[in-house]
């Protein structure tokens, strides 16, 4: 049983573009889009890791300067207070 399918419109120009790629690498133009594609997403997860992790630096450093005292607690049991550093 085959994949189902989706449909995607494309200006004339980045067809064309694709054709000429997928032929150069010897590929079928669905895999290329599929690489891409798979790309893409895991391009996006890690952004949005990274935005979370920032959040939370950002919340700890609020915390950190609304009471001084976690900064030499986190110091003396590493970046988390459970001693985990992740």
């Amino acid at each position: 049983m085959s994949d189902p399918t989706i449909t995607v419109r494309l200006p004339p120009e980045k067809r064309q573009r694709l054709t000429e790629y997928a032929a150069q690498a010897h590929k079928s133009r669905s895999a290329v889009l599929i690489e891409a594609l798979d790309e893409y997403l895991a391009r996006r997860a890690r952004a949005q890791h990274t935005d979370a992790m920032n959040r939370e630096l950002k919340r700890l450093a609020k915390l950190e300067r609304e009471d001084p005292d976690l900064a030499e607690f986190y110091g003396e049991r590493g970046n988390d207070p459970s001693g985990d550093p992740w």
